[in-house]
């Protein structure tokens, strides 16, 4: 894809200025959160570009349906760009190694959620949820998580049941 040509344009031009200018090797700068997060922006960019390829663009008085998500991938693309080309030019710490658990957990509890609310309701599943993400937190306090599960029950039950009227089960046992 042009994106990843552009990166690599990016940073060999990058370290080429840098080398002429005297410079040591900037091994780990390609390797750091910022350059890494460009590469996220640009990446969700241009697949927004191509889920959206087919859209019709329209013009700025009458948009079409392509029209923002276009706007808005190109903006994504141009501050990707921006973001890992300052990560190429200034020193940035690693990522860390991380552990595996946190991006398991919550990733599952999205999965949980989906599958008690099909057949349990709404306060079920965000119980099932909250207390499944939870358990990837190093530092996990059972106080804070039943807080945050009761305002979480409440918010969406005001939000969707009765702002917006959605006939949303909060109670059910389907099986």
């Amino acid at each position: 894809m042009w994106f990843w040509a552009a990166n690599i344009l990016c940073a060999a031009t990058a370290l080429g200025a840098l080398a002429a200018i005297g410079v040591p090797a900037l091994q780990p700068r390609i390797f750091n959160k910022d350059y890494l997060a460009g590469l996220l922006f640009q990446g969700f960019g241009v697949a927004t570009l191509w889920v959206g390829a087919e859209l019709a663009l329209g013009t700025a008085v009458r948009m079409g349906p392509g029209y923002v998500p276009r706007m808005l991938a190109f903006i994504l693309v141009g501050l990707g760009a921006v973001v890992s080309f300052k990560a190429i030019m200034v020193p940035d710490e690693a990522p860390d190694k991380g552990s595996w658990r946190p991006f398991v957990l919550v990733n599952f509890s999205v999965v949980v959620f989906a599958y008690v609310y099909d057949f349990a309701g709404l306060v079920p599943a965000i119980i099932a949820t909250l207390l499944v993400a939870s358990l990837g937190s190093t530092d996990q306090r059972w106080g804070q998580t039943m807080i945050s599960v009761g305002f979480l029950i409440a918010l969406c039950i005001g939000v969707f049941r009765y702002a917006l009227g959605l006939p949303m089960p909060l109670f059910e046992l389907r099986m």
